[in-house]
C-alpha cells in the first residue's frame, strides 16, 4: 500500500528549529494515501500530540530513539491506553547498553567503535555520563566498554 512520510523541517533546517507538524496537518488534508508522521517526537506524549495535530495514520521515532529503545513500547502503550508508562531505570539501561555491545561483538562485521556513539546515547543526562563517554572514547574493545558501562551501574 503507498503511503508517504513526511518530516516536518526543511532541508536547510537539518535538525534546527521545531519541526512544523501543521505543515503534515495540511499535506495530510490534501492527499488521499497514508500519511506518516516524522519529526520531534522524543516521548510518547510528543508522539500523541503529533498524532492529534497532524491526524498522520502513523508516525516514524527516528532521532527520539537513539539510546532510547524503550521510546517505541512506551509509545504503543500509552496511544493504546492513556496510560505513560514509567521510564527504564538506570540499571536496565546500563544493562541494555551491555546487552548492545555484546550483541555488536557477536555479530559478523560488527564494528564495536560504532558503540561509542550509542554509549553516549544511552548515558546522557546520567550521573558520571561525561567521564564515560570521554573514557568509552578511547576505549578499543568490547571488554573495555562493559566495565565502563558496569561501573556506572556500581559505582565506587
Amino acid at each position: 500500500m503507498p503511503a508517504v512520510a513526511v518530516h516536518g523541517r526543511t532541508r536547510d533546517q537539518y535538525y534546527s528549529g521545531v519541526a512544523d507538524w501543521e505543515i503534515i496537518k495540511d499535506v495530510k488534508a490534501n492527499i488521499k494515501i497514508p500519511v506518516i508522521t516524522n519529526g520531534d517526537i522524543f516521548t510518547p506524549k510528543d508522539a500523541k500530540k503529533a498524532l492529534e495535530i497532524t491526524g498522520a495514520d502513523g508516525l516514524m521515532l527516528a532521532r527520539g530513539a537513539m539510546g532510547n529503545p524503550w521510546l517505541f513500547s512506551r509509545t504503543l502503550a500509552y496511544l493504546q491506553t492513556g496510560i505513560l508508562p514509567p521510564e527504564p531505570t538506570a540499571n536496565e539501561i546500563i544493562n541494555t547498553a551491555i546487552q548492545h555491545v555484546q550483541a555488536v561483538e557477536a555479530h559478523p562485521g560488527g564494528r564495536i567503535e560504532e558503540m561509542r556513539k550509542h554509549i553516549s546515547w544511552y548515558t546522557k543526562g546520567m550521573h558520571g555520563s561525561a567521564d564515560i563517554r570521554r573514557r568509552v572514547n578511547l576505549a578499543k574493545t568490547a571488554t573495555e566498554m562493559e566495565t565502563l558501562l558496569k561501573e556506572m551501574r556500581n559505582p565506587q
